[in-house]
């Protein structure tokens, strides 16, 4: 018996195609709703293997590359607009909304310690809002903005007004790349009046961040190649590399680094390639610091990577809800700790982490660590020749009998699937959701944090109990404007209440099980 939900989306789909063959319908119109039937289809295809995906190519639908045509064009036709859009509006929000002060001249203050009075002892910089606790790129960053800006506060609006577009566009290319948004809830990300506030009207660093967070993830997303079995180490490298960048802006982007660290281990070809992409990531932030870690270096590290901080409890967002001693007690510190460290562990071993090999599956308990033991004893033994090198030579090895059947078979199990692009867009989204979700305080601006990739978090939905069947997405839709909408709210609420911390809460927990558990 079909479910009311497969009834539900088959009428609508049969409601498309019926305007599809609409005789009065125009080409660009029946394109169009091509197009938005090809978002839909596009996962029933996906599910049946490779005779869904023949099926589509057959029928213009799915991956197929009329559908893929039709789908590309117009998803770019809808960025272009939101983004001219935006701009409009971000530019028409810095004429006409009044300013308010919070952190500009603070950042300013951190950073002509450095560039005029030529302080290197982090200690000594600071501003009116406290000392500066940002790392080395932050500084860089700042003192450019500000340079550009000539330190004018509507200048350095408008710059971060076309900042904002550039973040917009670049979160909707991931979405694009992923495919399991619909075109039509692009709209949606440029509805978010704090988001607005924190580039245009605020400048926090927040929002530089996470374009270089965006950047990362896109980056990530280059390493499937076009027959989606080997890994681009080269775009994995220029992943760490922004990312690298991100986090000297602020150490938020770390969130990032557990899902990027399964991709690179889980999946990285040869021990020199993982170790590669660490010293980039490593090197980027020394030599974005060396000017201090050359003069005042236990300063520095203990300013600008300093893990025990205790937050206000006056801008906390989501924790009002407690009082103020059990905000700052270090039983929720710890709790917090422990309930993160559990969620990323479950995340790895479920979702992040799955390699199907035969009748068995590997997962990241304990298939992802004998992976990379024996990667490294393989790259040890013949001197860092990848695993194509070494399987182009396995006929010559069997007639020499140089190597025995049980090295065989561990080669077989280093030859690992690189994931799909949304499915790396998703490992990164829900790693940096899940540091969100345990996070000891949120501030409004953190709302950048994770924004953007909501979506793509929300659409890749799978139900706890039934991981089939097909999806209504007008449903779908509904249902996520609406978490969106309560999201929305609760980081609006100024000050915040017990009432919108709760709900924002118990919304992050919903979306936790429904989407990442």
């Amino acid at each position: 018996m079909r479910s009311r939900s497969t009834k539900s989306s088959e009428r609508w789909k049969n409601t498309i195609l019926d305007e599809e063959r609409n005789a009065n319908a125009t080409p660009k119109t029946r394109a169009f709703l091509r197009a938005m039937f090809d978002s839909a289809e596009d996962e029933d295809n996906e599910d049946k293997g490779e005779d869904g995906r023949r099926e589509g190519r057959k029928t213009g639908r799915g991956r197929g590359r009329g559908g893929d045509d039709n789908w590309l064009y117009y998803s770019s036709q809808v960025v272009s607009l939101l983004c001219f859009l935006e701009l409009v509006l971000s530019l028409l929000i810095v004429k006409y909304v009044d300013y308010t002060e919070i952190d500009w001249i603070a950042y300013g203050e951190e950073v002509d310690g450095f560039f005029k009075t030529k302080e290197y002892d982090y200690a000594k910089l600071g501003g009116q809002t406290g000392p500066l606790v940002y790392p080395a790129g932050f500084v860089y960053c700042y003192g450019l903005i500000r340079w550009m800006c000539r330190e004018k506060v509507r200048n350095a609006q408008v710059l971060f007004a076309f900042l904002y577009v550039l973040n917009q566009w670049l979160a909707m290319r991931i979405l694009q790349r992923s495919r399991k948004v619909p075109i039509a809830f692009y709209a949606v990300t440029c509805l978010s009046k704090r988001m607005h506030s924190i580039f245009s009207l605020r400048m926090f660093n927040d929002g530089v961040c996470a374009i270089f967070c965006h950047l990362a993830v896109l980056a990530f997303m280059d390493g499937t190649n076009n027959n989606n079995k080997k890994m681009n180490n080269h775009a994995l490298v220029r992943g760490f590399a922004w990312l690298s960048v991100a986090t000297s802006i602020k150490m938020n982007a770390l969130l990032y680094l557990p899902p990027a660290l399964v991709l690179l281990i889980g999946f990285g070809e040869t021990l020199w390639g993982i170790l590669s992409c660490l010293v980039v990531f490593v090197g980027i932030q020394v030599a974005l610091a060396l000017p201090f870690l050359l003069t005042f270096p236990k300063s520095y590290l203990t300013r600008a990577f300093e893990l025990t901080r205790v937050f206000t409890y006056k801008w906390t967002v989501n924790f009002k809800f407690l009082n103020e001693d059990r905000f700052v007690s270090k039983e929720l510190a710890h709790g917090l700790l422990a309930v993160h460290v559990t969620a990323l562990f479950v995340a790895a071993h479920r979702k992040w982490f799955r390699n199907p090999r035969g009748q068995t599956e590997q997962r990241f308990f304990w298939a992802f660590f004998g992976n990379f033991f024996r990667k490294a004893k393989r790259d040890v033994l013949f001197h860092g020749r990848s695993i194509t090198t070494i399987s182009s030579r396995k006929n010559n090895r069997k007639r020499n009998s140089t190597r025995s059947s049980s090295d065989d078979d561990n080669d077989t199990r280093l030859e690992l699937k690189y994931p799909s692009e949304n499915n790396v867009a998703l490992m990164l989204a829900q790693g940096n959701f899940i540091g969100v979700l345990c996070a000891r305080s949120l501030h409004y601006q953190f709302y950048s944090w994770y924004f953007n990739l909501l979506p793509l978090i929300l659409f890749n939905r799978t139900a706890l109990f039934n991981r089939t069947g097909k999806k209504n997405m007008f449903l779908e839709c509904v249902k996520n404007s609406f978490v969106m909408l309560c999201l929305e709210y609760c980081w609006n609420k100024y000050p915040s209440t017990t009432f919108s911390s709760s709900l924002l809460q118990a919304t992050h927990v919903v979306i936790y099980v429904t989407c990442v558990l």
